[in-house]
Parts: structure tokens; sequence; C-alpha cells
């Protein structure tokens, strides 16, 4: 498909009345990568590292599916102390469940003092941040993008039993109700329906 260059122009209009606090070259910046990323890859976490840091890459469109594997991967490096970098600059779109665990993730990381980085973060994504008042995580991104190493590796996405993946998708959005009464709101039916669904399946071996 032809790309519409009028796409862009209205996402940087709506950009530029929108966030102040975004700087244009980086608001250029991520519209350019964006639109030049019309066959978005499929969705996938990458990892690399070098002696400074762990880079994650969320690849694609993320979704619950993605949450487990994206929570003990980041949890284990914020455990072990070492610097993490979640890179999106691939990634085209994160769902609730993601959201929600990325934004717990971030507690994890200000609980341990690790030291926590978002970067090539593009505006839609970071409008999600801003509606859902995800500070935490806002507060981690930064506008110089590190280098990261060429080599990267894939972390195996396995589907857990069901139970242990309706109580990860459980906790992701009680991080997001907690944060404020429009989430709790808007995930309200969510969480009625997965504790439900946990409660009533909990008998079940």
């Amino acid at each position: 498909g032809m790309d519409d260059p009028d796409d862009m122009t209205v996402l940087i209009v709506e950009a530029a009345n929108g966030i102040s606090s975004i700087d244009h070259k980086d608001l250029m910046a991520g519209a350019a990568t964006r639109s030049g990323q019309i066959e978005a890859g499929p969705p996938q976490i990458a990892y690399t590292e070098n002696e400074r840091a762990t880079f994650l890459f969320l690849q694609g469109r993320m979704s619950w599916i993605h949450c487990q594997a994206f929570f003990d991967t980041a949890t284990g490096v914020v455990d072990s102390g070492r610097k993490l970098v979640i890179d999106l600059s691939e990634c085209t779109y994160l769902d609730s469940a993601m959201l929600g665990t990325l934004h717990e993730i971030a507690q994890k990381a200000a609980a341990h003092s690790a030291e926590l980085v978002l970067q090539n973060v593009s505006y839609p994504i970071r409008k999600n941040f801003t509606e859902l008042g995800m500070h935490a995580v806002i507060e981690s991104i930064s506008v110089r993008p590190q280098e990261s190493p060429d080599k990267r590796n894939l972390v195996w996405v396995t589907t857990t039993d069901p139970r242990s993946q309706k109580l990860r998708l459980l906790r992701a959005h009680e991080v997001l109700a907690e944060l404020n009464v429009h989430n709790r709101e808007e995930f309200g039916d969510v969480l009625d329906e997965l504790r439900q669904d946990i409660v009533s399946n909990g008998n079940t071996k």
C-alpha cells in the first residue's frame, strides 16, 4: 500500500497541540520510523547485552500472550541488579495487559533501585502512557537512545497454564487500576471477569 503522507501531518499536528514537553526533533524521528514501518514484523521479544546493560526489544504488536515472558525476562534482569533498557523502536502496539506489565516492571525497578530506561518510544505509545497516568514509565523514557549490540537473541514465549496466565492478566490490570479512578472504571469489568474466572476455575485441577 502507498504510504499516506497526510497521516504523518495529522500525527505531528496533534502532537504539537498535545504534549509540549516532547521536543519536535524527537517527534519527527518517531513519526518517520513509524511511517516507514508499514510492514510490521512478527510480534516477538528479543534481547542482547553489553557490559553496561541488558536490552529488551519489544517488536511488532505486543499482546497479553507475551506478558509472562516479558515479565519474567525483565524482572530477572532487574533482580540481578543489571541496568535494563527496553527498546520500543520496532513496537507498533502494546495492549492493556502489556502496558500494565510494563508499569509493574517500572515499579519493581524503582523498589530495587535498579536502573530502567525506555527508549525509541513512538508518539502513539507514549500517548497511551499519558492517558493511563503511567508516570513511573514516562519518567523512565530517555531522549538519547543508547547503542545496543547488533546480535539479538529471541526470548521464547511459552504458553503458561491458563490459571497462571489469568493471574498475570489480573495483576497487570490491577496495576493500571491502582493508578487512578479513570483506569479503575475502564478496567473494572475486565478485573471482575478475571477474578470470577480464577475463583470458579480455582478448584479444578
